[in-house]
């Protein structure tokens, strides 16, 4: 049976998610799963989400110098369109996949390794390739620089 607790009732966000503190801290925990399991899709995709939609939670957001936040802005509009329409990045790959994800859990197997191939300006900035656990800390160190307790 489900205890029956007394109902919080938030007004925006999403449930009792409603703070920029909220949703760096589900970056956090994003970035955790990344770590876990560097070929999980799922974990990158759930990352550059919620990476994108940080700033529209910032009062006075001040573009990211160095790009990591426009790769995943990129990244998380051409995972809803299903194709690649980039201005800063040539494609994306997994390297040294010995299993396919997700048939293999990716804490078990070698499920691969998630690398985004850079072009333009976010290339001369950051370089030709970037791994989405480097990417991931980018935006991370950015964010933390920003983002008040």
């Amino acid at each position: 049976m489900i205890e029956r607790r007394r109902a919080m009732s938030t007004k925006g966000g999403f449930f009792d998610l409603d703070t920029p503190q909220h949703l760096f801290q589900k970056l956090q925990y994003d970035y955790q799963r990344i770590l876990a399991a560097p070929g999980d899709r799922y974990a990158a995709m759930d990352f550059v989400l919620t990476a994108t939609h940080l700033p529209n939670w910032i009062d006075n957001y001040q573009k990211d110098p160095f790009h990591a936040q426009e790769i995943c802005r990129e990244l998380a509009n051409g995972s809803k369109h299903f194709r690649l329409k980039y201005s800063n990045i040539k494609n994306t790959k997994v390297v040294d996949q010995a299993f396919q994800f997700p048939g293999f859990d990716p804490g078990a197997f070698q499920v691969g390794h998630l690398v985004v191939e850079l072009d333009g300006d976010s290339a001369a900035a950051i370089g030709l390739e970037v791994s989405i656990e480097d990417l991931a800390e980018k935006v991370l160190d950015f964010w933390a620089k920003r983002i008040t307790a």
